[in-house]
């Protein structure tokens, strides 16, 4: 019985062989008499649309001050007109902001701006995926070359 299976696995294994041989187109110049020709790969190519997918694309940068991070953001200068204040905030790319209180960026906002820092509330993930809010205080720096 166990060499009857063993002779049909076999007669399977020589027909899968021969339909492959019939498949591929034999390599010029060479005569097989019916057999598999030696130099063609008996491995089956992908097909070519699995190869062909796209890869995902990386997702755009938000322009102006709701791409910009907390993080990365520089305090260049404060300006003050009566009760309202500006602050100007430096980008890593060099690109200026000039932004008042609660105006929003990409992970938090503009808490307060006092005479020499601005105040962010900043949104960070912890490991367990909670948005935990946290206060940030950024000193009025000077841009180099500046004289004070």
């Amino acid at each position: 019985m166990r060499l009857m299976a063993g002779v049909v696995l076999c007669a399977g294994l020589a027909t899968a062989a021969q339909a492959q041989a019939q498949a591929l187109p034999p390599s010029p110049g060479y005569d097989g008499g019916g057999r598999r020709d030696p130099f063609v790969s008996v491995i089956a190519p992908k097909p070519a649309a699995a190869a062909a997918a796209p890869a995902p694309a990386a997702p755009r940068p938000i322009p102006g001050l709701p791409g910009l991070a907390v993080k990365d953001a520089r305090v260049t200068g404060i300006m003050r007109s009566g009760a309202t204040a500006i602050a100007i905030l430096q980008a890593p790319n060099g690109t200026t902001f000039l932004v008042h209180a609660q105006d929003r960026l990409r992970n938090g906002l503009v808490k307060e701006i006092d005479a020499d820092s601005v105040m962010f509330v900043e949104n960070i993930t912890d490991d367990r995926g909670h948005v935990v809010p946290r206060d940030v205080r950024k000193p009025l720096r000077a841009v180099s070359g500046d004289i004070r």
